[in-house]
């Protein structure tokens, strides 16, 4: 393969998974700014413990099927691949089985009967999920994106149009439930008609087994501590607070995790299997390392700016007043989000394009210990802002250890961290006191919104025109990625 095709298969990748990921967040932004108009904050709050539940289940028994399969060099062998599902399916029946098990005391603890008959049924999205054919690891290990984005799209659109059609006709949490059971079982059935690859099938291959459990057991344990160190926020604030104030709360993580998961999705579409590629060839990762980072932190820069400045004056904007006290929430989680989980996402994926998954773990294990502390303390001296903000300051630990692993192992762009930081927190400064200007002036939100989208983007214009200049061109953001190192 030459070097222009790599760099032109990870442009397209690129565009195909941010551009994929910006359609389907402007469908699941716009079917919410319809359902918080249907249904009532106690609905959302219901609705964050059983998505959190069940994301907790997943998590603590991942085991990386799916980027065993991209990193593996035998990714793209029958039996591998079917020994890769069977046990894909084992883990998708355990997890729906769990879920039927766990309903009971969870609705116990949260003292709502309507948990017990929820998280069975909303269980099945596990199952579902289990009986995905490998061909979509497959796609993605060989960077075709565009059937997986087509693919993301129409799950999410018929998501939300069940979801509104649902609450439009019977205003319940029933109806967030149902939208993801029916577009989790229809995408489980395209997988394996319309996908082209191998057949699935029932398969134990002693080699396979291995290999999948040795690289797994890393990802096992980073996943179950990443559970406890991302997701308990929202299990300890629906303890702690009213449904209804945990149905705000769930949507301002909404909005603060754009950024996150448009990068999670470039660095498991994208940036993974790039590297992957690059290191099983011998090639030089670290320059290639520095060079998708580059383009990729500049805009995630930007666009945290923009939550930092304007989160407030999104949520007033868009949201009607019950909804308000998102907006504050969203700077402080977005205050973790850029040290946390956006620069580490590019870490990780170096790390385990290297084979060094348990690196992974340790990196959540520091925020584990972080958050000990920090949540804690923060709760006792200020209340819910408190706990959200400790939760925000122990993401510093997970970058510090991810960030001295990357080091260790050659791939070195701390130096461009520390600018980047350095240029969000001017902005923030900056357009912070700009919007109290404007809010003492009694300026109109919309005219708010659109200064402060004004002078983020003018702040970080030095980074993004570049970028922007080769995307017009029809170049890679991305250049000379197979140089020597």
């Amino acid at each position: 393969m030459t070097e222009g095709s790599l760099d032109r298969r990870a442009g397209r990748g690129a565009l195909w998974s941010l551009g994929g990921y910006g359609g389907g967040q402007a469908i699941r932004m716009a079917s919410n700014l319809v359902l918080t108009r249907l249904l009532v904050p106690e609905h959302f709050g219901i609705m964050l413990v059983v998505n959190t539940a069940i994301l907790g289940v997943q998590l603590f028994t991942e085991v990386g099927i799916g980027h065993s399969i991209v990193q593996n060099r035998r990714g793209d062998e029958p039996d591998f691949l079917r020994t890769a599902w069977t046990l894909q399916v084992i883990r998708g029946l355990f997890l729906w089985g769990a879920l039927c098990a766990l309903a009971v005391p969870i609705a116990g603890f949260y003292g709502d009967d309507q948990l017990r008959s929820l998280l069975p049924v909303a269980g099945l999205t596990a199952l579902f999920q289990g009986l995905n054919s490998t061909r979509i690891a497959g796609y993605r290990r060989r960077l075709r994106l565009k059937a997986l984005t087509v693919l993301q799209l129409g799950e999410q659109g018929l998501a939300a149009l069940v979801m509104i059609a649902w609450a439009a006709f019977e205003p319940s949490v029933w109806a967030l439930v149902a939208g993801g059971v029916v577009a989790s079982f229809v995408v489980m059935a395209l997988s394996h008609l319309v996908l082209e690859g191998p057949r699935d099938g029932f398969r134990f291959e002693g080699a396979a087994t291995r290999e999948l459990v040795r690289f797994g057991r890393w990802i096992f344990l980073s996943t179950s501590v990443l559970f406890v160190v991302n997701y308990a926020d929202r299990l300890i604030v629906s303890k702690l607070v009213s449904l209804d104030v945990a149905g705000v709360y769930g949507i301002a993580v909404m909005i603060a995790a754009v950024p996150t998961a448009a990068l999670g999705a470039f660095a498991t579409n994208v940036a993974f299997p790039l590297f992957s590629q690059i290191e099983q060839r011998g090639e030089g990762l670290p320059r290639a390392f520095r060079r998708v980072r580059a383009p990729v932190n500049a805009v995630a820069g930007w666009a945290i700016s923009g939550l930092l400045v304007g989160g407030p004056v999104a949520v007033k904007l868009l949201w009607t007043e019950p909804y308000w006290d998102a907006g504050w929430m969203v700077q402080l989680l977005a205050a973790g989000v850029w040290p946390g989980v956006i620069l580490v996402a590019s870490n990780n994926a170096g790390l385990l394009a290297r084979g060094h998954s348990r690196l992974t773990a340790a990196s959540s294990a520091a925020k584990l210990g972080g958050m000990l502390i920090a949540v804690p303390a923060g709760y006792g001296l200020l209340g819910l802002p408190g706990l959200i903000l400790g939760f925000a300051l122990s993401e510093v630990c997970r970058y510090a250890v991810s960030t001295w692993a990357a080091v260790h192992y050659g791939l070195r762009d701390w130096a461009s961290d520390l600018a980047l930081t350095a240029r969000i927190a001017a902005t923030a400064l900056v357009g912070h006191l700009g919007v109290g200007v404007l809010e003492a002036a009694g300026s109109p939100v919309a005219v708010s919104a659109a200064a402060v989208l004004a002078f983020v983007t003018a702040a970080w214009a030095p980074l993004l025109l570049p970028i922007a200049r080769r995307l017009a061109d029809g170049r890679s953001p991305f250049e000379a990625l197979e140089e020597p190192a």
